[in-house]
């Protein structure tokens, strides 16, 4: 099977469970919650969690369900970051907030919290062991609680210029390899993959959510607006301590530097302002180090896949190439 062919399989599945769970009253608290939804995506934490299902001959009907909550939980953090920076477009249409207004974005956004976990009580209907689920629940509510540790240290480290990369790892560990690798446990648990080979599946997709993360941090700076559906530059204008920004810092000498950190972080930057930091992340050098990362923890990513004792093998090479399309994507 090809990746393509198993997303046009199991992607609608996950669609179907979201719409059913995104309809209510009054009329434009759901429209607001589905706003960023209907805007498309990659829904790639959905894919992976399908992909370990698959890969551990589990039932994709059944992990539709919690694909679905994963979609939902990842949507709702999109709409209350989008908020926090501001933010004017995603998916190439405009934010929650900039349609229904700040104070509904936030409602929608809470609604689609609460909403994450009816498609996975719903699992007891399918055959799932309450066990199962309270467990699923458990590694979402936990997934949860990490993202806003990690966001919260987004908005602090944006204040500091002590920042190392230790600190960046850290941060986007929780902030965006959490889910993914709560996405990917759920695929294996809820299809009896043992528990090695649980933790050998968590240790992969966080090393794959950390090079997911970094390139889309390379993107940010250096794709193309059309491509994203989001404001290039706009993590130099908001100050984000991004692995280029930290190696630049490092990378530049003192009168390179003093102007780079008057750009960075000031919401008053120019494009061409913002254009120059650009190259001078190109030119210092950080570029190339950030690049050099990617690498790594995708090597990482396999080693700990290449461990695991799965049912199905075509599975395992279509992870492999979701992987590398992460890690090497242009937008």
């Amino acid at each position: 099977m090809r990746l393509e062919d198993f997303i046009s399989k199991f992607i609608p599945m996950v669609e179907q469970v979201i719409k059913r769970n995104l309809e209510g009253s009054p009329e434009i608290l759901y429209r607001a919650s589905s706003h960023l939804i209907n805007a498309g995506g990659k829904r790639l934490r959905p894919t992976i969690l399908g992909l370990f299902a698959y890969t551990y001959g589990g039932d994709l009907k059944i992990a539709s369900y919690p694909a679905a909550s994963v979609e939902i939980i990842h949507n709702f953090t999109l709409i209350h970051d989008d908020i926090m920076d501001n933010d004017d477009f995603r998916r190439g249409v405009p934010t929650t907030h900039k349609v229904y207004g700040e104070a509904m974005a936030i409602l929608a956004g809470d609604l689609l919290h609460s909403l994450a976990y009816r498609p996975i009580i719903d699992l007891r209907k399918h055959g799932v062991s309450d066990d199962v689920v309270i467990r699923v629940i458990d590694i979402l509510n936990k997934a949860t609680i990490t993202l806003a540790e990690g966001q919260a240290l987004d908005m602090i480290f944006s204040e500091s210029h002590n920042i190392g990369e230790s600190d960046y790892i850290e941060m986007i560990s929780k902030k965006t390899a959490s889910l993914f690798a709560s996405a990917a446990v759920i695929g294996g648990l809820i299809s009896e993959a043992g528990e090695s080979d649980l933790e050998y599946i968590y240790l992969y997709a966080v090393n794959a959510g950390v090079a997911f993360q970094i390139r889309d941090d390379i993107i940010g700076v250096f794709g193309k607006s059309e491509e994203t559906g989001k404001p290039i530059l706009n993590d130099l204008r908001e100050g984000k301590r991004t692995l280029l920004v930290i190696k630049a810092i490092e990378y530049l000498d003192d009168q390179a530097k003093k102007k780079f950190m008057s750009i960075v972080g000031n919401r008053e930057a120019t494009i061409e302002e913002l254009s120059m930091a650009r190259d001078m992340i190109r030119d210092s050098g950080a570029l190339d180090y950030a690049e050099g990362r990617v690498k790594y923890y995708y090597s990482k990513a396999l080693e700990y896949l290449e461990r695991i004792r799965a049912k199905n093998h075509d599975g395992i090479e279509l992870i492999k190439e979701l992987t590398s399309r992460l890690a090497w994507r242009r937008h």
